[in-house]
C-alpha cells in the first residue's frame, strides 16, 4: 500500500471515529456505556489486529525458529476465541491495538515514501500510538471519555476539534 493510500485510509478511519464519538454520543446517550464493551465489533477489529500482528511476527522467526510458524498460525484463532470469551472492554482494546498497528505502518510508510516534514508526522503517529497503548492497557479511560463527551458540550467540541484536525492532517498527507 502506498503512502498516500495509507494516509487516505487513516483519514477515513479517523473521520468515522470522529462521527461515532462526537455525533453518535449526542444521538445515543447510552453509547458511552455500550460501545467500550461491544463484543461483536470488538472481535472483528481484534481478529484483524491479531492476523495483522501474526503477519508482522512470522518474518521475525527465521533460521532455527522457523519451525514455530505453525504455532503462531494456530495461536491466532485460539486467541480470537479466548478473547471473545474472557476479555472485557473488547472493542476498546481492539481499537487500541488497531491504532498501534496502524501507527507503526504509517511510520514505516512515511520512512519509505520520504514524507516531507517527517519529524512532525512521526510525532503525530507516536502520539496516536501512545493513545493506543492507553486504550489497550486502561480501557475504562475510553469509557470515561465517552461519558464526558456525552454529558459535557465542551468535551464534545474539544474531541470533535482534535479528531477533525487529525483526520485533515492525514488527508493532507494523502494529497502530498
Amino acid at each position: 500500500m502506498s503512502f498516500s493510500l495509507a494516509n487516505t485510509l487513516a483519514a477515513l478511519i479517523t473521520a468515522i471515529l470522529t462521527a461515532v464519538i462526537c455525533f453518535g454520543t449526542r444521538r445515543y446517550t447510552t453509547l458511552w456505556r455500550r460501545l467500550p464493551r461491544e463484543r461483536v465489533t470488538g472481535i472483528l477489529i481484534g481478529s484483524v489486529c491479531l492476523i495483522w500482528s501474526a503477519t508482522y511476527a512470522l518474518p521475525m522467526l527465521e533460521g532455527s525458529l522457523e519451525r514455530y510458524h505453525i504455532v503462531i498460525k494456530i495461536l491466532v484463532p485460539v486467541t480470537i476465541v479466548l478473547s471473545y470469551l474472557y476479555l472485557n472492554f473488547l472493542f476498546t482494546r481492539a481499537l487500541g491495538g488497531f491504532i498501534l498497528l496502524g501507527s507503526t505502518y504509517l511510520l514505516h510508510a512515511a520512512f519509505v515514501g520520504q514524507a516531507p516534514i517527517r519529524i512532525v508526522y512521526s510525532l503525530v503517529c507516536y502520539s496516536a500510538a501512545a493513545g493506543g497503548v492507553v486504550l489497550v492497557a486502561a480501557p475504562w479511560y475510553f469509557r470515561d471519555l465517552l461519558e464526558k463527551v456525552t454529558t459535557a458540550t465542551r468535551w464534545r467540541h474539544a474531541m470533535t476539534g482534535i479528531l477533525t484536525v487529525l483526520a485533515l492532517y492525514f488527508a493532507l498527507y494523502a494529497l502530498i
